[in-house]
């Protein structure tokens, strides 16, 4: 039997349904056209509404981006700490109200147990980043358990990332890497196999969906079972996330700004490829022709010691110019694999990377407000039909709401969408319990609001 490695996600509490979508349904539960009419323009007030109020942090989020790009190395350095920890405080707010968590560390830890899906050796260098802010931001919310390397990584959405193929030149490596883990030295020469008799397996706290890790030596796990599969398709399976958001900077780099980046459909197991400063490794293969050159060549040398013949010498100067300009075109070689797949690398995070920062940061502003917008819609009508809820009997009906209609199985952040009814006097709360305002007062209580955001004396 396999040994089981398990990790606990927790389950989401992203709305993936349109607002539109919801918007319909909610609709559809009443007969009088008139409260159908009230509800669209009630959801089109909380948009504008969540719009505005958003958009203040989106542009001091821009600002103080600027300020770190533009910022001079004279400048006080407590002025550029209290930038940083302003941004980050913002573009948290932000990513907590689309939805998005805060990377921990079993899970990162987690994620490189086991083959990259893309293959390619990877070396972290970590030295090469500047984490002074972050280790701030980890300090001030360690309850987060963040990942504490010198960066920040948001991720959200959860599934499984499925590849078929041949994969001609990594079943050789794993040929190549049986046979050569049966020499001691092997792990001294930068190998490290991983055990056939582990299992990897992820399992959603709520729903108990388990998604287990598949990699390509888990299904060839000896040489006999590569060779009879040498020409069969493998699948490959891998837990991975919808939406990846980092925040890094480059130590050595001329100016304080920090990189925002976004990514999608990121596999577990290729996290590691996502990091800055990540370098592309040698793989085994090309160390072993390496090492083998050289130890032809040791061999030589030494045998050079008990041959004191003219002939000997000359014979031996060949060989070893031979081994010299052999190990120059394996040099060469290797060097042409590892920009091979350095190419490959950044097309493939090309790909997955979805845009620059302001519009990464006009993105989730939009996810955050519409977010907003469907917390509310959703939780207002629930007590609409249920007048008098607990918070807990609220949060109950709308995730069964979100799994009946659309058959979305989330934890309802039923907190963040209270506090919000409450601060937007859309509803009245007593000794615990919940009753909404009648749908006309809470349009005419919107619209107050809307009309002081834009005040304007003669």
């Amino acid at each position: 039997a396999k040994r089981e490695h398990m990790l606990l996600h927790s389950s989401e509490d992203y709305i993936s349904v349109r607002v539109s979508a919801m918007l319909e349904v909610i609709s559809s539960k009443f007969t009088d056209l008139e409260t159908r009419e009230n509800l669209r323009k009630f959801s089109d007030f909380l948009q504008h509404y969540y719009h505005h109020v958003n958009y203040g942090d989106y542009r001091r989020i821009e600002k103080n981006f600027q300020l770190l790009k533009d910022m001079d190395s004279n400048l006080d350095p407590n002025f550029q700490m209290l930038v940083e920890d302003e941004l980050l405080e913002d573009l948290y707010k932000i990513l907590d109200g689309a939805n998005y968590h805060i990377m921990d560390e079993n899970e990162w830890n987690f994620s490189l147990m086991d083959d990259q899906l893309v293959y390619f050796p990877v070396e972290f260098h970590w030295d090469k980043l500047d984490g002074a802010p972050f280790k701030r931001f980890d300090a001030r919310h360690s309850s987060l358990n963040g990942f504490s390397k010198d960066m920040l990584i948001w991720k959200r959405g959860f599934g499984e990332h499925v590849v078929r193929g041949y994969f001609f030149e990594e079943k050789v490596d794993l040929i190549i890497a049986i046979i050569f883990n049966q020499i001691p030295i092997s792990k001294k020469l930068g190998y490290n196999n991983t055990d056939a008799t582990e299992k990897y397996i992820v399992v959603d706290d709520i729903s108990g969906k388990h998604i287990e890790r598949k990699s390509l030596s888990d299904q060839l796990p000896s040489f006999i079972s590569i060779i009879k599969n040498f020409f069969t398709k493998i699948t490959i399976q891998e837990p991975s996330y919808d939406f990846i958001v980092t925040v890094s900077r480059d130590k050595n780099a001329e100016t304080k700004e920090l990189v925002l980046e976004s990514y999608k459909d990121i596999s577990m197991c290729d996290m590691g490829n996502i990091i800055p400063q990540t370098r592309i490794g040698v793989k085994l293969k090309d160390k072993i022709r390496i090492s083998l050159v050289f130890i032809v060549g040791l061999i030589l040398a030494v045998m050079k010691l008990f041959v004191s013949n003219d002939s000997g010498g000359v014979i031996f100067l060949g060989i070893l110019f031979y081994l010299g300009v052999k190990l120059v075109q394996l040099y060469n070689n290797v060097k042409d694999s590892k920009n091979l797949n350095k190419r490959i690398l950044a097309q493939l995070l090309y790909s997955k990377s979805l845009a620059s920062r302001s519009a990464v940061l006009f993105t989730l502003l939009a996810e955050k407000e519409q977010q907003d917008v469907k917390e509310v819609l959703l939780s207002y009508y629930i007590l609409l039909q249920n007048p008098g809820l607990t918070k807990e009997r609220m949060q109950i009906l709308c995730e069964e709401f979100l799994e009946q209609e659309f058959k979305v199985s989330i934890t309802f952040d039923i907190d963040d969408a209270v506090n919000k009814l409450l601060e937007d006097d859309i509803v009245n709360e007593k000794n615990g319990i919940y009753y909404p305002n009648a749908i006309p007062d809470a349009l005419f209580t919107l619209d107050e609001k809307w009309d002081k955001f834009f005040t304007y004396a003669n």
